[in-house]
């Protein structure tokens, strides 16, 4: 029992190293999008203003430019951490093992609603600030009817994105992927394998049948298989369902994805993805340690000091950065700038924004629920 409980405690510093690290991510993504004139539109026009330095700096940024796959780990994350417990009680108490469907909803609020609350104050505060100095609200989208569709999480196409915060639309499938997950669990305990065969299948069956794509439910059901993939590692690491290395293959769809997703449909593009980083999941959280397992161990584990806000980070950080576009182009002939000083200051605003709110969205939240 030591040696499973020292594991389980393995695994989980390994998950918060990921989930740390996709979240900086994110946030070096959108800072290249919103805090610099890009590459089209800027170096390719005139490459010889910029200096050695500034080229350096292009370069480093172009290794953010995969977003949307920083997303699905943030998915196939989230499936694994939720399903890992369920799974492993499973396993050990096979069908004595009940499902408590009050303290799930209750920790799915406590983890969720307090981070979005704060972006929406901080959303405000924002709009606020721009109309008494520029008589010009930043960002406009921000009605009492929007924010309560994004409360209730019933947005596309009722309403839009509130204050333009574009990551919210994966809060958004993550809340209904939620709701829907109890069901899944309980296929799941009777039928482990035949499970995800269901959601797969009925994921191809909306998408053959061309239901409109823009409904919410019908957007969640088409990312559930992504989402499944963590749980079906879950099922993996607690031995109900066995893996064969021979899946070590699948890897050839991280080179195919990231240099082909323009021609791919995008949720068939982040499934293709989360089955091409399943097989190093499962590498790292799971088997014999070798020295390239310990080496990239200790190089996720650096990202774990964000882990504890990586959610506040995410659901923040594109309306400061956002903000402090706003800001400069209205004072610079609505341009961006060539070099990445404000990409760089966005981030570190952006992280310490997120670090001190997390002791009232995330940290206070996370010990009443333990």
């Amino acid at each position: 029992m030591p040696d499973l409980m020292k594991q389980h405690s393995e695994r989980f510093e390994l998950l918060d190293g990921l989930r740390g690290g996709a979240a900086l991510y994110v946030v070096f993504h959108h800072a290249r999008l919103v805090c610099w004139e890009s590459y089209n539109t800027g170096y390719a026009l005139h490459p010889n203003i910029y200096t050695t330095f500034d080229k350096l700096c292009m370069y480093f940024f172009s290794f953010f430019r995969f977003g949307a796959q920083a997303v699905t780990i943030f998915f196939l994350l989230s499936g694994l951490v939720i399903h890992y417990k369920h799974s492993h009680q499973v396993k050990e108490f096979n069908n004595e093992y009940k499902f408590d469907v009050k303290k799930y909803l209750r920790n799915r609020i406590v983890r969720i609603f307090p981070p979005l609350i704060f972006s929406i104050l901080l959303m405000l505060g924002i709009a606020y600030l721009t109309l008494k100095i520029y008589n010009t609200p930043y960002p406009e989208n921000l009605s009492l009817t929007t924010i309560l569709g994004n409360l209730s999480f019933i947005t596309i196409p009722f309403f839009s994105t509130v204050g333009d915060n574009y990551p919210l639309w994966s809060l958004r499938v993550e809340w209904w992927i939620y709701m829907i997950y109890p069901i899944f669990f309980y296929i799941n305990k009777q039928w482990c394998r035949t499970s995800f065969i269901m959601v797969a299948g009925i994921a191809i069956l909306l998408f053959i049948l061309k239901f409109n794509h823009s409904y919410f439910w019908i957007d969640t059901l088409l990312f559930f298989p992504t989402w499944c993939l963590g749980a079906l590692i879950a099922d993996i690491l607690s031995k109900r369902i066995n893996y064969s290395k021979k899946l070590i293959w699948l890897v050839v769809f991280i080179p195919v994805v990231l240099f082909l997703g323009g021609a791919i449909n995008d949720y068939a593009l982040d499934f293709l993805f989360g089955l091409g980083v399943f097989p190093l999941f499962i590498f790292i959280l799971n088997g014999k340690d070798n020295q390239i397992k310990k080496v990239v161990s200790r190089g996720i584990s650096l990202f774990r000091i964000i882990s504890p806000f990586s959610y506040t980070l995410y659901i923040i950080h594109y309306p400061i950065q956002t903000f402090l576009s706003f800001i400069y182009k209205r004072y610079h002939a609505q341009l961006l700038p060539h070099q990445f000083y404000l990409a760089f200051i966005s981030i570190i605003i952006s992280l310490a924004i997120a670090y001190l709110a997390h002791f009232i969205t995330e940290r206070k939240f996370y010990l009443v629920k333990k």
